[in-house]
């Protein structure tokens, strides 16, 4: 009987462990995107869905836009107050990508909510991606319909950091901005914000990941010091921020 019930404690206190770990897991939010039986393709994943793929979130392959797309109601994702500490809010969402063994997931892409009519049961959101640029953890790769709404502006080391507003080619699906600048240091800085005084925060934009925050930004190194002509331009649709020379 002494074994039995040694035996049984040990048992009971494992259970007790192993339940306490998951518990732990769940609440933390580390098992989110810890499932092992999703079949191979690309996801959408977010607060509509617990952060679990499901086939009702896979995306499918669209010639036109030759990119995997998903269109979801506008409303289904969760919209909270952003830190700038203004009456702004933000939704995210990420991608997942499952291929052969090979997992990558996107950082948290972020949604603003003024671009959008969330009372609207029309309003919806395209999320395109295209795994072979994707990078784990990097918004790279992933973009959406509701940016290519609004503004955007840049600024970097070229102007002070003083954002400047992008000019949106409706053809090209492309913002761009041309700017006249003397490089005195090859590496040129830059970032895209939604604003002039970069709100909302969750929105700073480094070319690679959302939520950059203070001190993070994309560079340019420059192959020509003095007076020269930046060249910039964002894809909203795989979230692609860059800089060059212009020919002249």
């Amino acid at each position: 009987m002494k074994l039995k019930n040694r035996f049984s404690d040990k048992s009971s206190k494992f259970l007790i462990i192993f339940l306490s770990v998951l518990i732990f897991l769940a609440l933390t939010g580390c098992m989110k995107l810890l499932n092992l039986q999703v079949s191979d393709g690309i996801y959408v994943v977010g607060d509509w869905n617990g952060w679990m793929p499901t086939d009702n979130d896979k995306m499918n392959y669209d010639d036109e836009m030759d990119a995997y797309t998903l269109t979801l109601p506008a409303a289904s994702i969760t919209y909270a107050k952003t830190s700038s500490g203004d009456n702004l809010f933000v939704g995210s969402y990420k991608v997942l990508y499952r291929q052969s063994g090979v997992t990558k997931v996107s950082s948290n892409i972020y949604v603003w909510k003024d671009n959008l009519d969330t009372s609207e049961s029309s309003q919806t959101i395209t999320v395109y991606a295209t795994p072979t640029i994707m990078v784990d953890g990097k918004a790279k790769g992933i973009g959406d319909s509701e940016k290519a709404t609004g503004d955007w502006y840049i600024g970097g080391s070229f102007n002070n950091w003083a954002p400047e507003k992008m000019t949106y080619d409706a053809l090209e699906n492309i913002y761009y901005l041309e700017k006249s600048a003397t490089v005195t240091d090859l590496n040129v800085q830059y970032k895209i914000a939604r604003s002039t005084d970069w709100k909302p925060y969750e929105l700073q934009y480094d070319g690679q990941t959302y939520n950059a925050g203070y001190g993070v930004q994309a560079t340019f190194v420059s192959t020509e010091t003095g007076a020269v002509t930046l060249v910039f331009q964002y894809d909203p649709k795989f979230s692609i921020l860059t800089c060059k020379l212009k020919e002249e």
